[in-house]
């Protein structure tokens, strides 16, 4: 079995390609619905989506108004006249977010397990990636979630995709950190 885990910054871009014709939601529905990846998702991740999408769906609508109004100026209008209309741009950015929720009502959960409590405090303590920086006691959860949930069920292949490179990553952002390599 193959399990993918987004960030919940992964989760956020993809409200930004909701105006796009293809986005990476395309690959991801096709994946999960052929049988050859399971969303694999923290508790932690559920809940920082619920916290944001709001905020992120008003920034979304925010950047393709700002779009919008710089395409008038350069191209002619009968190009985006359909997605001008603010109601338009609300259906698009909705059938996104739409999307997103339905992935997420089918992936597999990862409950947060008494082992990633006593890891993520003992990091927090020794100021150790993820929890090396302020903050990062989601990340932290995420992260040693998945690898807890990985040794309850081996023979399986974990992606686990972010842009958070300060958390996860060495300074030169090309390895793991060294804390989340052992």
């Amino acid at each position: 079995m193959i399990y993918l885990t987004l960030d919940t910054n992964i989760l956020i871009y993809t409200v930004e390609e909701s105006w796009r014709e293809s986005n990476s939601l395309d690959f991801i529905e096709q994946w999960i619905s052929n049988g050859s990846i399971t969303l694999l998702l923290p508790e932690v991740i559920l809940q920082e989506w619920e916290r944001n999408k709001e905020k992120e769906f008003d920034n979304q609508k925010k950047r393709l108004n700002e779009f919008f109004e710089f395409a008038n100026n350069v191209l002619p209008s009968a190009f985006f006249t359909k997605y001008k209309n603010q109601d338009s741009q609300k259906v698009i950015i909705d059938s996104q977010l739409q999307r997103i929720e339905k992935l997420l009502s089918g992936c597999e959960r990862i409950p947060l397990y008494d082992e990633v409590k006593q890891r993520v405090i003992q990091n927090g303590i020794e100021r150790k990636a993820p929890s090396h920086s302020k903050g990062s006691i989601g990340d932290a959860v995420i992260v040693f979630s998945l690898i807890e949930y990985a040794k309850k069920n081996i023979n399986n292949d974990y992606f686990f995709i972010s842009n958070n490179t300060r958390d996860f990553f060495n300074e030169d952002n090309k390895s793991i950190h060294i804390d989340l390599s052992r």
